[in-house]
């Protein structure tokens, strides 16, 4: 059987020697790859809960702001990835060391950047590719300023390297540009913003793996970076190093997000689309492969809200506020006790009604209208924040407090 991507990007991790890298970081791998538990939801509901306005899945942690605007991150901590001054990982939130306070906030691979209230972006952890932005390739324990003084409306942490969109609505991005991802028409990394190419006005840029989406102000999308797998969409598998329009039969845009080598839009009817790797149903059409152009999402009559692609599994919430994902298992990140891959939408367990819900690399995290964080899927690096490492949950619990 051929092994995902990005099971494949995870057992490299644990496997790679790093002088940063202790072996309690890839603890228990035998039983990561097991069926994952099924706890009780209210596991860790005896704590005090903190309150979040926002939750972001990355690779192996996970970051969320509360509703004074500060930080907080749990996971691993590779580097610095969460915030907190030390490289130790983290089972519960933990604050993320700083004055400052956000207004959006990204976890990306093994880094995670902020945006604050002053539309100043800040970014702490590996800085191995320039991801950070500082003009080094130097780590960072705690949020450092990303270099130019430039003002900035929203941002994305990726995969070894991040994008940000200035409030003048031009796209920004440095770090790994080995496919492309930075769309600046070369091949180079980049230790500090450089501005995409094409001249557009963008809203939202979507950093994740090795390529990039942006949604523009006319509401179309626009994709650059790696194309293996057909993940820009435009009908070929060439590598892009400047930003190609999206098919627009797909009609005007709500939403384009970047997921590991696959990509998925919501248009105005409320109509996801999904397509690019889809070797375990991560295009959600009911079908397995590659697809070179979008295919809809087979959702029946219903409709979506929002839509988040992960690691080899997507997920979106519905118009009446459940949420569903699909794709690849293993680890629970599907959120139901189903044990198979799923290649149409299937509803989360537990009934919960979301307002958010966001993808990572083997877990996914939502959130509840009255601000609770719910997690499932691997917790190998204490990412679902339940107060344990290793302990997976196929539906969601609570994120514990502090």
């Amino acid at each position: 059987m051929q092994m995902s991507h990005s099971i494949s990007r995870w057992l490299v991790w644990c496997l790679a020697p790093s002088v940063a890298v202790t072996l309690a970081a890839c603890r228990g791998d035998d039983a990561g790859l097991t069926e994952p538990q099924i706890p009780d939801p209210s596991l860790a509901a005896a704590s005090s809960p903190l309150t979040f306005t926002q939750v972001s899945a990355g690779w192996y942690h996970t970051c969320g702001l509360t509703s004074d605007g500060t930080a907080w991150c749990w996971g691993l901590n590779r580097e610095g990835g969460l915030g907190d001054g030390t490289t130790t990982e983290r089972d519960v939130p933990t604050l993320v060391r700083t004055t400052l306070r956000f207004r959006q906030i990204s976890a990306g691979t093994f880094h995670s950047c902020g945006l604050t209230t002053e539309n100043r972006l800040v970014c702490w952890g590996w800085g191995g590719e320039g991801q950070l932005g500082t003009g080094t390739t130097a780590s960072r324990l705690t949020p450092t300023a990303v270099a130019g003084n430039r003002r900035f409306r929203e941002m994305r942490a990726g995969d070894g390297y991040s994008c940000g969109v200035t409030v003048a609505y031009v796209a920004f991005c440095w770090g790994d540009n080995s496919s492309g991802q930075l769309g600046d028409g070369t091949l180079t990394r980049r230790l500090k913003p450089v501005l995409v190419g094409g001249g557009h006005k963008f809203l939202r840029v979507l950093a994740r793996s090795d390529h990039t989406c942006a949604l523009d102000t006319s509401a179309h999308a626009w994709c650059w970076g790696g194309n293996t797998y057909g993940q820009i969409g435009d009908h070929s598998t060439t590598t892009r190093t400047l930003p190609v329009l999206l098919d627009t039969s797909i009609g005007q845009l709500l939403q384009v997000s970047t997921g590991d080598q696959f990509t998925c839009a919501l248009n105005v009817a409320k109509v996801a689309w999904c397509w690019g790797r889809s070797f375990h149903g991560e295009s959600g059409s009911g079908f397995a492969g590659v697809f070179l152009s979008p295919l809809r999402v087979n959702s029946g009559t219903t409709r979506f809200l929002g839509v988040s692609p992960g690691g080899s599994h997507a997920c979106a919430i519905s118009t009446d506020n459940l949420a569903w994902c699909w794709g690849f298992y293993p680890l629970g990140q599907l959120g139901s006790p189903t044990f198979v891959d799923q290649l149409s939408p299937k509803a989360v367990s537990g009934g919960l009604h979301f307002k958010a819900v966001h993808a990572g690399l083997v877990h996914t995290c939502a959130l509840t209208f009255e601000g609770r964080a719910y997690c499932w899927g691997s917790n190998q690096w204490g990412q679902l924040g339940i107060g344990n490492h290793g302990t997976n949950s196929a539906v969601p619990v609570a994120v514990a407090g502090p």
